[in-house]
């Protein structure tokens, strides 16, 4: 079954709508027997423990922002 994410403009972003998508990542690892945690590795600076929205936030800005580069040079992903 296909599945399309939607990504909002990170100002757009709810963070009601991201507290329920984490409980319903969290209700489907537990459905799937898989532990829903976060490791963090001690030391590590990108393991930094965050909170969900904030994660979701710089992601969504992070995508937004390979956008905008390949919009700009489509071939740059070619080379």
């Amino acid at each position: 079954m296909p599945v399309t994410i939607i990504r909002p403009k990170p100002e757009e972003l709810d963070p009601v709508k991201v507290r329920i998508l984490g409980q319903a990542i969290i209700d489907t690892c537990i459905a799937a027997g898989v532990k829903p945690e976060r490791v963090v590795r001690p030391g590590h600076p990108e393991d930094e423990p965050k909170d969900f929205f904030q994660q979701v936030y710089e992601d969504n800005v992070a995508w937004h922002e390979r956008q905008k580069n390949k919009s700009k040079d489509p071939d740059k992903d070619k080379k």
